[in-house]
């Protein structure tokens, strides 16, 4: 059946489809009639059987329910296999859309994920860029200004002298300060002070860190005396000897000023004298001693002003003042007087030092008896008597 004609009996009621199905039968049964054999009536006064007769024809009888005809029962099966959305009451097509007498859009290409990726990555990269440069504009104006200092170490410098030295003051900023000038300003201003450095306390502190300079040796030269410090910077220089070890042989440069680095001479001696002294400390040396290093090969050492070493070349220092400290131990009393030969550290010889050598090498010596007075002679020549 075509589909205009099944929309058409879906839209009619049981009744005009009853109707419809009579208009369309009645040439059937006409035709059926004309060649066909009447039916047997039945007599009267038979009972009526349980199911109705068939109306006669040309006569409409009073029913309560028209019956359903073979059409509207193959609509029926037609419906019960219909999915939801085509039955009667929904339409089985939306109604078609009214043409626009303009031309049709045709609607925009959406563009690839990997492109809208792209433009999203760019877009946080500005912003990136925007805060950045943002941070950085506050951070050298506004943010990180100091407020307070810290000074770590104990010289013989108030923590007011250690700032101002540096030349740092309260409001600065703390990214746009020079960390390496302040650092030499305060060595080279405060002589007493070896090393410093400084850090950074965020967000608006400044930390000072200094090393205090301990003199370690005196060069005597020229009749001063050249205080140095662990670090070869000159701290001093003064005419009288201080409490350090004396070092004779170094000559410093004539324009040589406080608070200046010393340099070393063509063989060391001041290099090697430092170690010296470190080597003394490490083994308990600790006394007052001078050093002659005129002689690089040949060095000596007077120590406690009893004991004089003979040292040799600047080589196996450590052996040679290991072996001094135990001999001054166990075997050098605090008062004797003697000679180390240190020259080779594996045979240490030890000499000792008399105050006066005798000069008899020992013979024993004895005073001679008193001798008789001599008579003086008689007078023989016969002149006479005396008076």
């Amino acid at each position: 059946m075509p589909e205009f004609q099944r929309r058409k009996r879906r839209s009619l009621t049981d009744e005009q489809l009853f109707e419809e199905y009579r208009r369309t039968d009645e040439p059937k049964k006409k035709g059926r009639q004309s060649g066909a054999p009447p039916k047997k009536q039945k007599p009267a006064g038979e009972a009526p059987s349980a199911k109705k007769s068939p109306p006669a024809a040309g006569t409409t009888p009073a029913r309560e329910k028209p019956p359903v005809s073979p059409l509207r029962r193959e609509m029926q099966e037609e419906q019960r296999h219909e999915p939801l959305n085509k039955r009667e009451g929904a339409p089985d097509k939306a109604p078609p859309k009214k043409k626009s007498p303009l031309p049709k859009k045709s609607p925009p290409k959406k563009a690839p994920a990997r492109r809208k990726r792209g433009k999203m990555t760019l877009y946080y990269v500005l912003i990136g860029i925007v805060a950045v440069a943002a941070v950085s504009i506050l951070s050298v104006t506004v943010l990180f200004n100091i407020s307070s200092f810290q000074v770590i170490g104990e010289t013989s410098y108030t923590d007011e002298e250690i700032i101002a030295a540096c030349g740092i003051e309260k409001g600065n900023n703390l990214l746009r300060i020079n960390i390496g000038n302040a650092e030499e300003q305060i060595v080279s201003k405060l002589v007493y002070i070896d090393s410093a450095r400084i850090s950074r306390g965020f967000p608006n502190r400044l930390v000072i860190t200094v090393e205090p300079a301990h003199p370690a040796v005196s060069f005597a030269s020229g009749g001063s005396y050249y205080v140095i410090s662990e670090r070869g910077r000159l701290l001093e220089i003064d005419r009288i000897s201080s409490d350090t070890p004396v070092v004779k042989g170094y000559s410093p440069a004539a324009d040589a000023a406080a608070g200046s680095q010393l340099e070393d001479d063509d063989e060391d001696r001041m290099s090697i004298a430092l170690q010296m002294i470190a080597y003394m400390e490490q083994y308990g040396l600790n006394k007052r001693c001078e050093i002659d290093l005129t002689d690089t090969l040949n060095i000596t050492m007077s120590y406690d002003g009893r004991i004089e070493m003979e040292l040799g070349a600047a080589t196996r220092m450590e052996d040679k003042f290991y072996h001094a400290s135990l001999l001054l131990e166990d075997e050098i009393s605090l008062t004797e007087r003697c000679i180390l030969i240190l020259s080779n550290p594996d045979r240490v010889v030890k000499r000792p030092v008399y105050d006066t050598e005798p000069d008899d090498l020992g013979a024993v010596t004895t005073e001679p008896e008193d001798e008789p007075p001599e008579e003086e002679p008689e007078n023989t020549d016969g002149e006479g008597n005396s008076d």
